[in-house]
């Protein structure tokens, strides 16, 4: 899947390749109503921190004039989050620790809040925000990244078929492909091949990790309400 997110967002999940975290690449969105207030809850992938402002912007273009725009955002070992004038700790933080239960990461959350003219008490508040954040992520669509490693090899005809042949014993499987004098190509893999390829070419063919990839794969999890 490619966006215009794709490609930057690889490079900051390098920082958490080695370990199960999740993020989303396209923006999600959801609307609870509490006592009049509506409250609609955002989450899209981020770059960097320094990209929250310039969404938080976009966010109050497409939602005018509401009373509050709440958020966390989080990215590798950095975070930041905002209350944005409700009562300290009952917004931000809330939202932040949302992302830090699923896992979450290079995503921003924002609920914003068009308040109705009903004060819900500090306790409910925070129990509101959690429930937008709760309702937005349980909508989404969620990723999970996995570095995969590139070999780029030539070979000639003959071991180009065989190692094509057992793509399952290698644990890999065909990148790109240039049909010339050899046949020059790329093998994707989760895992180091350069023992089984030179095993199974009887040594004619040794090939060293060119380069990693991050690729998404579409996480089969169930986020609770």
């Amino acid at each position: 899947m490619t966006n215009k997110y794709t490609s930057a967002v690889n490079t900051a999940l390098f920082y958490c390749y080695n370990i199960t975290m999740y993020t989303v690449l396209t923006k999600h969105v959801a609307t609870i109503e509490v006592e009049r207030s509506k409250f609609i809850a955002l989450l899209l992938p981020l770059l960097d921190l320094e990209q929250v402002k310039n969404e938080l912007e976009i966010i109050k273009k497409d939602y005018p004039n509401a009373r509050h725009y709440v958020y966390a955002a989080k990215v590798g070992a950095t975070a930041k989050s905002s209350d944005d004038g409700e009562p300290s700790g009952t917004a931000g933080r809330p939202l932040m620790n949302l992302l830090a239960n699923h896992e979450l990461d290079n995503v921003l959350l924002v609920v914003v809040r068009y308040f109705g003219g009903i004060k819900l008490g500090a306790g409910r508040l925070l129990r509101t925000y959690v429930e937008s954040g709760q309702e937005v992520i349980a909508k989404s669509e969620l990723y999970a990244p996995l570095v995969v490693n590139v070999y780029e090899l030539e070979t000639s005809y003959a071991d180009f078929e065989l190692i094509k042949r057992n793509l399952d014993y290698l644990n890999a499987e065909l990148g790109g492909i240039d049909y010339n004098i050899n046949v020059k190509f790329e093998l994707l893999s989760f895992k180091q091949i350069s023992e089984p390829l030179s095993s199974l070419t009887l040594g004619k063919v040794n090939g060293t990790v060119a380069r990693q990839e991050v690729k998404y794969q579409k996480a089969n999890i169930e986020v609770k309400r």
